[in-house]
C-alpha cells in the first residue's frame, strides 16, 4: 500500500508521544512521498522508511538530536541503521524540491 510509510510515520509519532503540528506533518510527509516512489527504497521495510523519513524531518526542523534515544527504543532502530536510507531520502527530497522550482 502506497500510504503505508506515511501511516507508519504517524504511528511512530503517536506511540512516542510526539505531537506534530500541521507544518511538521507536511514536512514529514514531504520526505515520505519521494521515498515511496523510489525503486531502490521500495525494497526497504516500511518501518525503516518511516523512521528514516522522520529523522529527515527532524533534521530539516533542526531538532537535536536528530534521532534521540527515545525514538531508538520505540523503533528498535539506531541512527546508524537509518543513516544510508535517510541520506537517500534527503537527496530524493532535495531533487524533488529542485524539480519543483524549475520553470
Amino acid at each position: 500500500c502506497i500510504d503505508m510509510p506515511r501511516s507508519s510515520v504517524m504511528l511512530v509519532c503517536k506511540v512516542s508521544g510526539i505531537h506534530l503540528s500541521s507544518k511538521e506533518t507536511i514536512i514529514c510527509n514531504s520526505f515520505v512521498v519521494p521515498s515511496i516512489t523510489d525503486i531502490e527504497l521500495s525494497q526497504v521495510k516500511h518501518s525503516v522508511l518511516a523512521a528514516a523519513s522522520l529523522a529527515c524531518a527532524r533534521q530539516a526542523l533542526k531538532l537535536s538530536p536528530v534521532w534521540p534515544e527515545r525514538l531508538q527504543k520505540i523503533t528498535s532502530y539506531d541512527s546508524q541503521a537509518l543513516t544510508s536510507h535517510a541520506a537517500k531520502i534527503w537527496n530524493l527530497y532535495n531533487h524533488t524540491i529542485a524539480d519543483e522550482r524549475e520553470p
